[in-house]
């Protein structure tokens, strides 16, 4: 039988919003990240990027090839409209922070 355990560290990344504990073995963390979205996804090239955290300072689009399609910088809004010509394919929505990367897929038809 394995001993009950005496401590549990927890590491958690900043911007944590809520971290769920149970009895068993398991955690749930939820970062405010993880509530940024894209819709329509799919798209034909105009879409929204909606509850953009407070401290997101750009919004970029690169290709499966790293190359930077659109980027924008000084936002200060939760959601910002893209209107841009894209070839259908995947694409990634590039969110920056102070201290913060976070990459959305986009499908292109």
């Amino acid at each position: 039988m394995i001993p009950a355990l005496s401590a549990v560290y927890l590491l958690a990344e900043p911007g944590t919003k809520e971290l769920t504990i149970n009895n068993e073995v398991s955690v749930n963390a939820t970062r405010k990240y993880d509530e940024v979205g894209i819709y329509p996804n799919p798209s034909s090239g105009e879409f929204m990027v909606n509850n953009i955290p407070a401290d997101i300072s750009s919004i970029e689009i690169r290709d499966v090839n790293g190359e930077s399609l659109y980027l924008k910088t000084d936002l200060q809004v939760t959601s910002h409209k893209i209107k841009k010509d894209l070839k259908p394919g995947l694409y990634f929505v590039i969110l920056r922070g102070r201290d913060y990367f976070v990459a959305k897929k986009l499908v292109i038809r």
